[in-house]
């Protein structure tokens, strides 16, 4: 009996397997300089959100494009043509809510889990940058729906046992465990042989309730998702810092590669 596998559409099979992106809702660059429009760029769905926000300044091929406009529904940002000074670098927060643990590993200073989380991130703003100085010119609003997927994660909570003896107050504690996370990160990509943007980290609360955010000084605040207050430093010491690094692509990239090479309905053996 022959146990190969074989296609029986006309299409290619990876025909739609994209190889900049896993997502399929790509948005469509619009050039509206000249009379006629004129589609020069695609941008997968999640970077969209970060690079063609009305006011942005978005580059192809070394060439400065304004949004004017983003049409949202269907998928297309239009853009023209400009020579300015700056560039424009978004701002966003990213909430982590942990939804089931698989594995769990407790000690009396360290709790390590893994698990599957939701991730939700919000861009609110963005800064324009200066070229060659980065000096800072300003800022914009932007309001656009929050990304949200399910993917996998691991943390670690440091326990108030921990915590509490260290001769540091909690706000430097907790910046501490950022730059620990930043280190993570490095070590994570190069231990899963992965690039660097695969995987994303942030440090908050393990109940979902503050998370580090960057004010625009660029000094630490700490606030709730769905609120825009400043949580009090006095308050900080009720709640015990967690890290969390998680796969930056929905469900994985483990459960996108096993779904592209299990046999589904257009593979068929001989003696089907």
């Amino acid at each position: 009996m022959d146990q190969h596998w074989y296609w029986t559409k006309d299409a290619y099979p990876a025909e739609k397997v994209s190889l900049r992106s896993a997502s399929e809702e790509n948005f469509v660059v619009v050039d509206t300089t000249k009379r006629k429009e004129e589609v020069i760029a695609e941008v997968d769905f999640t970077a969209a959100h970060t690079t063609l926000y009305e006011g942005a300044v978005y580059l192809c091929q070394s060439e400065q494009y304004a949004v004017e406009r983003l049409d949202y529904p269907n998928r297309r940002a239009y853009v023209k043509k400009t020579r300015g000074d700056y560039y424009t670098d978004a701002v966003d927060y990213t909430d982590v809510s942990i939804l089931e643990g698989f594995e769990r590993k407790q000690d009396r200073c360290i709790t390590s889990e893994h698990g599957e989380v939701r991730i939700a991130t919000r861009i609110v703003g963005y800064k324009k940058i200066k070229f060659y100085t980065l000096e800072n010119l300003g800022y914009g609003k932007i309001e656009l729906p929050d990304l949200q997927f399910h993917t996998t994660a691991y943390w670690m909570t440091f326990n108030k046992d921990l915590v509490a003896p260290l001769p540091y107050q909690r706000l430097e504690v907790i910046e501490g465990v950022l730059g620990l996370g930043y280190a993570f990160h490095s070590m994570a990509a190069l231990h899963l042989m992965c690039d660097p943007h695969d995987l994303n980290r942030c440090v908050g609360d393990r109940g979902a309730k503050w998370f580090l955010r960057l004010s625009r000084d660029g000094k630490g605040i700490y606030s709730a998702f769905d609120a825009a207050e400043e949580i009090p430093k006095e308050r900080l010491d009720l709640f015990e810092p967690t890290l969390f690094l998680y796969d930056n692509y929905p469900e994985g990239w483990v459960s996108v590669l096993s779904s592209l090479t299990t046999p589904g309905p257009c593979l068929r053996r001989p003696s089907d």
